[in-house]
């Protein structure tokens, strides 16, 4: 089975992603945290990609240690594997010095495999 996660520190995500007109840095984080964990529901590697940094270390929730393009088997479509839904809520942002955010709160996703159905909520 997949090993999904919640990122719990996006690496320089306030200078990649500027906020528009009237958004905050918060507003902008959130949005982004939203669109990154919906990206796994629709398989969207270039999105995912584009905002996970290249030397990136992940610890999935076995306690297992993942590079980017580990992660990104996660996003990939896989024969046999449904992503019905992956969100996050009641995300709460922390921006430190407009370089770096820490992002918590709840994510859930339900996932098929084969036949088998699997759903998860995890607080991070």
């Amino acid at each position: 089975m997949r090993k999904l996660f919640r990122l719990l520190f996006f690496v320089a995500l306030v200078t990649s992603a500027q906020p528009t007109f009237g958004q905050t840095a918060t507003d902008t984080i959130r949005s982004l945290d939203s669109t990154w964990a919906h990206s796994y529901a629709v398989h969207d590697t270039v999105f995912a990609r584009s905002i996970l940094a290249e030397d990136i270390v992940i610890t999935a929730t076995n306690g297992s240690l993942k590079t980017r393009e580990d992660e990104m088997g996660d996003v990939r479509p896989s024969p046999g594997f449904t992503v019905d839904y992956f969100r996050s809520k009641d995300a709460v942002v922390r921006v430190f010095g407009g370089q770096s955010a820490v992002v918590t709160g709840l994510l859930e996703w339900s996932v098929r495999n084969n036949d088998r159905a699997s759903v998860v909520r995890r607080s991070a």
